[in-house]
């Protein structure tokens, strides 16, 4: 895994004092060769994830299907919210500790972070239990799928750090595979089982505990995954603790993550609260089909984060501007590869799930057609989270997630599922809109795929110029 290491680590200073150019295309061939590996866990985990769905919904019924996933949509919210943050925060920390040899403080966030977000994890699991009693009492299975499913918050969020750190210590790829693969692998696994055995009824109940059967075992090999990435100066280093640097963007970074959750799930939790569960089923799987145009987007993205924090600390901000141009192009030239045979295979795929679910084919069409523009402006979210600009970040995202919730409110009733799913595809859009003007405004960075499209050569003065004229 050669080239996972390669994307996170700093560049050597001989390489560093090379000519551009050169240096350039050594990042770009780090971007491309951690790209392809993400890409490739990614697409397994698609298929993975789409299998575990059609046999999630053959073994318990479409509508305890729309109830399990409402009950996801609920526990996935409140797991990133007891992330605290750390989820994004260490990809950019740890990078900048390594580059400055700070192991001491490096072992304290790592330590920090594990415990603050299992006891965040925790408490948010007791609350949502407290209140789904207080709510829907105990007898309905919607209630019982809530009392199961909540206990897999702190779960969550543990293995969205975990595999973070992995992440930030150059395990790209590897850190990918539990969370997408595994969990979804070893929870249809479980589900099987136990019907299989008689040991619980078919329902939505029955699913909450493979999730949390399913994301333990997920958390495990994650664990495991840390233990071998893990520096070696870090064993001896004495943990060393700056709360206040850690602490300070925590608000803006869980409020970031709780508006990223809810732009994929606010159709959901609408449907869900309406009382569509069996609607909410159906957009569930047309978003999870749709998101399967975002798989490149996203395998760029997780290549593209470290090295962002690597060059932002050392102020190389001219091949930033350069390196995101690249990422952009290449975004949306593979995003076009699935989106096209997607949409054509939209409603065979969906009929699989069983009768009904292929009343989400439009949607699927719309969605696609939302991940298309937000390939072509890249992953440009991570020029913020990773260069200082958390806040600017989370705002403009809870923006998007507020229009997407309320528009969705007052679509459903008219357009139903539909209506949902234009709320979602407008919203993407409107948000990677707010991303390139706020790059722009605070970085002095413009649009990744308007760089890309002229002349590198003759440009490059004149990114150079501009960036040199950006604040700090």
């Amino acid at each position: 895994m050669r080239e996972e290491l390669s994307a996170a680590l700093p560049l050597p200073a001989s390489m560093r004092e090379a000519h551009p150019k050169r240096l350039l295309r050594s990042r770009v061939s780090q971007l491309a060769a951690a790209s392809g590996g993400s890409l490739v866990v990614y697409i397994v985990g698609a298929g993975v994830s789409y299998l575990a769905q059609v046999a999630t919904a053959r073994l318990i019924g479409g509508t305890s299907f729309g109830v399990y996933v409402y009950v996801l949509a609920w526990t996935t919210l409140l797991a990133n919210a007891a992330t605290l943050g750390f989820h994004t925060s260490l990809l950019r920390l740890l990078p900048a500790y390594r580059a400055a040899q700070d192991w001491p403080r490096a072992r304290g966030l790592v330590r920090f972070s594990a415990w603050g977000t299992a006891l965040s994890g925790c408490i948010a699991a007791g609350v949502g239990v407290g209140t789904a009693v207080f709510v829907l009492g105990t007898h309905s299975e919607q209630a019982q799928t809530f009392l199961i499913g909540l206990w897999a918050i702190p779960i969550i969020a543990l293995l969205l750090v975990v595999a973070t750190s992995v992440r930030a210590w150059g395990g790209v790829v590897s850190a990918l595979i539990p969370g997408h693969i595994l969990r979804d692998a070893l929870a249809v696994a479980v589900l099987g089982t136990v019907l299989a055995g008689g040991l619980l009824a078919p329902g939505a109940p029955a699913a909450a505990v493979a999730l949390v059967a399913g994301t333990f075992g997920a958390l495990a090999a994650s664990y495991g995954l840390l233990r071998r990435r893990r520096p070696p100066e870090l064993d001896t280093a004495r943990a060393a603790f700056a709360l206040g640097d850690w602490l300070r963007p925590t608000l803006p970074l869980t409020a970031f993550m709780l508006a990223d959750v809810l732009m994929s799930r606010a159709g959901v939790l609408v449907l869900g609260s309406a009382g569509a569960t069996r609607e909410a089923g159906i957009f569930a799987v047309a978003y999870s089909l749709a998101l399967l145009a975002a798989l490149p987007r996203m395998a760029i993205a997780s290549a593209f984060a470290p090295t962002v924090s690597d060059l932002h600390v050392r102020g190389e901000r001219m091949r930033l501007q350069l390196l995101s141009a690249r990422a952009s192009r290449l975004s949306l030239m593979t995003t076009l590869l699935v989106a096209v045979p997607l949409v054509l295979a939209a409603k065979p795929l969906l009929s699989l799930f069983g009768a009904g679910f292929a009343a989400g084919a439009p949607a699927v069409v719309v969605l696609v057609l939302a991940q298309l523009f937000a390939a072509a402006c890249g992953p440009q979210q991570h020029l913020l989270t990773m260069t200082g600009n958390e806040r600017a970040a989370a705002l403009t995202l809870a923006g998007a997630a507020g229009v997407n919730f309320i528009c969705a409110l007052l679509l459903v009733d008219a357009m139903g599922l539909f209506g949902v799913a234009l709320a979602s595809a407008g919203s993407l859009v409107a948000w990677n809109l707010s991303i390139l003007s706020v790059a722009w405004r605070r970085l002095g960075l413009r649009p990744g795929l308007a760089v890309a499209m002229r002349n590198e050569t003759s440009d490059e003065g004149a990114s150079a110029s501009r960036i040199g004229e950006a604040k700090p």
